[in-house]
């Protein structure tokens, strides 16, 4: 059961947001200030799924089509899962209250035998899955390379059928995830609300400065001409 009154904890609606992000999907742009600021998750600011898509609604511009506008929850059992399967049908995830996160990498039915149906969704049949645990911090690796930040223990099954494309959309999303722990996805967020910043400036000017030339241009060409041989 779809379930848009929930209210998601920080952590949960943190790395949903980053998938959304390396996604593309609407509400995480309309979002975007909420979680570039630096002090997302300290105060007790929650947000539910339906304020998340009155936000995107009311961001969207005119024109626009509409696009994803929360993030979907999904009573289980009595714990509300944050979920989704992109439009290829090749990805799903599902994030817990905690952070933790499953993702499931589908090929399309039939296309590979040996491959089995989930028996709790209907989506295709799965090639790989993983499962990440909460953030936790565990120190830098041994390297040091990737600086101190929570890590996650990763678990992840195939049942053999996985060619490099399904290796590469899962990697491609327990990064999203990363981008979350790390804080890259925050700043990205932060760079890309600057870009739009200087772009609407930059409109502004170039409005404003068209309008005083046709201005001038106006009041020139109304002027009366010299008499002759005034000059």
């Amino acid at each position: 059961m779809d379930d848009y009154t929930y209210t998601p904890t920080p952590e949960q609606l943190g790395v949903a947001w980053s998938l959304a992000w390396h996604h593309g999907h609407e509400w995480a742009q309309a979002m975007a200030p909420v979680f570039a600021d630096p002090a997302y998750g300290e105060s007790d600011d929650l947000y539910s799924l339906s304020a998340i898509a009155e936000t995107t609604r009311a961001a969207r511009v005119s024109y626009a089509l509409p696009g994803i506008e929360s993030p979907e929850g999904v009573d289980r059992d009595g714990t509300v899962t944050l979920e989704h399967t992109t439009g290829t049908g090749r990805l799903y995830w599902a994030i817990w209250p905690d952070g933790s996160v499953r993702f499931v990498v589908y090929r399309p039915a039939g296309a590979f035998p040996g491959a089995f149906r989930r028996s709790e969704d209907d989506r295709g049949l799965w090639v790989l899955e993983a499962a990440l645990g909460p953030a936790e911090m565990q120190g830098p690796p041994l390297n040091g390379s990737w600086g101190e930040y929570p890590q996650r223990k990763v678990q992840i099954w195939s049942n053999g059928g996985a060619y490099s494309r399904h290796w590469y959309a899962l990697a491609d999303a327990i990064r999203a995830v990363h981008d979350w722990d790390n804080g890259k996805a925050r700043g990205q967020a932060r760079a890309w609300l600057k870009s739009q910043e200087e772009t609407a400036e930059y409109i502004r000017r170039s409005n404003e400065e068209w309008r005083r030339a046709h201005e001038e241009n106006a009041t020139s060409s109304s002027a009366p001409p010299d008499a002759p041989g005034s000059t």
